[in-house]
């Protein structure tokens, strides 16, 4: 839930082996629509590691290759399903079609089932997040615009992921030079928590 950079995710890929699978996300405000009057929706942004962590196969179609995570190639979106039926009347012929988000066309990869909702249950698309070599540059160390999430391999904790990942900011703490300064005076620090219990956090008592 909170926000992070992508520096720091690549860093996670490569430093935290309590996880199988690791993926950034953010919701998007953007005009999303087959004709000539876009709706303002809110979409989000993921990278294409996302569906593959969730677990959730979609109802038609696919979700995002790994490929499609490279610039260049990041013009495909998974469509919700009140979305595709809104736009295209549940035909499945949509898939393979475009959609234009921000003017932009994009082409429609898949469908997810309409059970389907991840932290904001407004998001009508997703599309995959390609970063360029300055967005992943330790230039955007402090750019903590990202949303984070990752999947306990089986038997791992959520201890060992915290431990694992306090090393990384340790060793980063040491290595920046130029934020250590930024670092100590804000406390930047991370906290793992299990999803659910992130999710039910102020209702927790009532349940």
């Amino acid at each position: 839930r909170a926000d992070t950079s992508v520096p720091d995710y690549f860093d996670r890929l490569r430093g935290v082996s309590a996880f199988s699978e690791q993926a950034l996300y953010v919701a998007r405000s953007r005009a999303l629509g087959s004709g000539v009057q876009p709706e303002q929706v809110t979409t989000m942004e993921v990278t294409p590691s996302f569906f593959s962590l969730l677990q959730v196969p979609p109802l038609l179609g696919r979700t995002f290759t790994m490929d499609e995570g490279q610039v260049g190639h990041e013009q495909r979106v998974v469509l919700s399903y009140g979305t595709w039926q809104s736009l295209f009347g549940g035909r499945a012929e949509a898939v393979g079609q475009d959609v234009r988000i921000n003017d932009v066309p994009y082409v429609i990869v898949g469908v997810m089932p309409a059970s389907f909702s991840f932290a904001n249950p407004d998001v009508r698309a997703w599309t995959p997040a390609a970063f360029t070599s300055k967005e992943a540059s330790e230039d955007a160390r402090l750019d903590d615009t990202w949303q984070y999430v990752g999947r306990l391999k089986p038997g791992a904790t959520v201890i060992q992921a915290q431990m694992q990942i306090n090393a990384l900011n340790a060793a980063n703490f040491d290595r920046l030079k130029q934020f250590q300064s930024i670092f100590a005076s804000t406390g930047f620090h991370t906290v793992a928590v299990r999803l659910q219990d992130d999710l039910v956090r102020n209702v927790k008592a009532i349940l």
